[in-house]
């Protein structure tokens, strides 16, 4: 049987460090000549951008009980958010994507998308049966374990929305909250 190894590359791991990575194009293409590259996006940059500020608040995006099935009740409080921390981290995020995808390129690689792959359970399941027969490992049921407690639209989970909407207006993601 193939041994697999894996780790997260964040982009700015490559992007800050010039010295160590002077051409990161050769970097990536170098990994990819060595095994599989798997790029992980996400589409929706607006439940990204909300996703990492609210766990700065709460310490957590997900939690290992699942609350359909838990006695103990785990509410979820919507958070204002300041409204130019989350435009930045939206210019930030779709920067990074630009970035990423330029430097893919023409390099083999495997593209899936959070909202499309890793959405719920089954289609987790279908992606790692996937990605198990990608790289030569015979397949198994996976189980995260993890759960989402934030509701999936963006009104419920934003307390000051007509703020954040009036920050957003003029760009290009004017169109992510629209109230």
């Amino acid at each position: 049987m193939p041994r697999v190894h894996g780790w997260k590359l964040i982009t700015n791991h490559v992007r800050w460090y010039p010295d160590v990575f002077p051409d990161p194009k050769a970097f990536v293409a170098d990994l990819a000549a060595n095994g599989e590259i798997i790029h992980l996006r996400r589409r929706d940059l607006l439940s990204q951008a909300i996703s990492l500020l609210s766990a700065e608040v709460t310490q957590f995006h997900v939690r290992t009980v699942d609350p359909r099935r838990s006695f103990e009740p785990i509410a979820f409080e919507p958070i204002a958010f300041e409204p130019e921390r989350l435009l930045a981290q939206l210019y930030h995020y779709d920067e990074d994507d630009r970035w990423l995808t330029k430097i893919l390129g023409d390099i083999p690689h495997v593209d899936l998308t959070y909202e499309d792959h890793l959405v719920d359970e089954s289609a987790q399941q279908a992606t790692a049966a996937m990605l198990f027969r990608r790289l030569g490992i015979p397949p198994v049921d996976v189980d995260a374990g993890l759960f989402k407690l934030a509701p999936p639209d963006p009104h419920e989970r934003i307390a000051n929305p007509e703020e954040v909407a009036r920050a957003l207006a003029g760009t290009r993601y004017e169109d992510l909250l629209t109230v």
